[in-house]
């Protein structure tokens, strides 16, 4: 505890303080030095890219016939609608499904009585 309230300790504590926090406000200003210029270098390679791509579209083969190449197309229009088509027949329902019970049981059909037959009369 006396070491806590020590003055001489205090102020080398506050000294130690102001270091830290100028070493993190400068490299809080060299970071963003260096994300700047990284951003800047990924925003010519892509639009290096993009220029590459778009001669390669633009401009193909055809240049070497002596072909003149047409400008590029206006940009697409969205699809049509499909065609209006008429309603389907409705699904015939479906049984309902049980879950744990098995496959749904038939009723039996109406059994139909045998013809009787006698036995050595004709």
């Amino acid at each position: 505890m006396t070491e806590v309230q020590d003055p001489e300790r205090q102020q080398k504590l506050r000294e130690g303080l102001k270091d830290v926090g100028a070493w993190a406000n400068k490299t809080a200003k060299e970071v963003a030095t260096l994300v700047e210029t990284g951003v800047q270098k990924a925003e010519g390679a892509l639009g290096k890219a993009h220029e590459k791509v778009n001669d390669f579209v633009v401009k193909p083969l055809e240049t070497a016939a002596g072909v003149e190449p047409t400008p590029p197309a206006p940009a697409a229009t969205p699809p049509s609608p499909p065609p209006q088509m008429d309603e389907a027949p409705a699904p015939k329902p479906r049984a309902k499904k049980t879950v744990g019970k098995g496959p749904a049981k038939k009723k039996p059909a109406a059994k139909k009585s045998a013809a009787k037959k006698t036995i050595g009369k004709d």
